[in-house]
């Protein structure tokens, strides 16, 4: 039976490998798109701490299941500001989500999600929220049937 459960500094180890594949491929599939830094695994472990050091405010979910980890999620809590036309004080962004090869298909980034949105629910937050590569379209269908609905587009531009 899979469980869900809150990350602790002693799980850095299970879960690096998790963020580490995440930033390759999206390493990968922004080539071209823009300018880009080499794999830093110092990075990758800084964006672990500010996941961990940061209170109630942020945190990584782990789904597991006989002692393995099948899947990690890291969120934080933000503020829309007070100058927000939202109704909405709050909201939880899913920065992360990633399912061990071989079990994607299997429900686990379905129970993360709402493992994290009744987390969100039980911090008082109503509204969840991501931002998503545009060449991951796997992603944005199991988003768009969990009811999760595109409301903003991002452009950039090197210069």
């Amino acid at each position: 039976m899979v469980k869900m459960r809150l990350a602790v500094r002693d799980d850095l180890k299970l879960v690096f490998d998790f963020f580490k594949n995440l930033t390759l491929f999206h390493l990968e599939g922004f080539k071209g798109v823009m300018k880009l830094r080499p794999y830093s695994e110092e990075r990758t472990a800084k964006k672990l701490d500010t996941f961990l050091n940061n209170g109630d405010q942020a945190g990584i979910l782990i789904a597991e299941e006989n002692n393995e980890v099948l899947g990690v999620l890291g969120f934080y809590i933000e503020s829309y500001g007070e100058l927000a036309n939202f109704d909405y004080d709050q909201y939880m962004e899913i920065d992360r989500i990633i399912v061990k090869d071989g079990m994607r298909g299997a429900g686990i980034g379905e129970k993360l999600i709402e493992e994290a949105e009744k987390l969100a629910l039980s911090k008082g937050v109503h509204r969840m929220q991501l931002e998503l590569a545009i060449f991951n379209e796997k992603a944005e269908k199991f988003y768009e049937r969990l009811g999760y609905k595109c409301y903003i587009r991002t452009f950039a531009k090197d210069i």
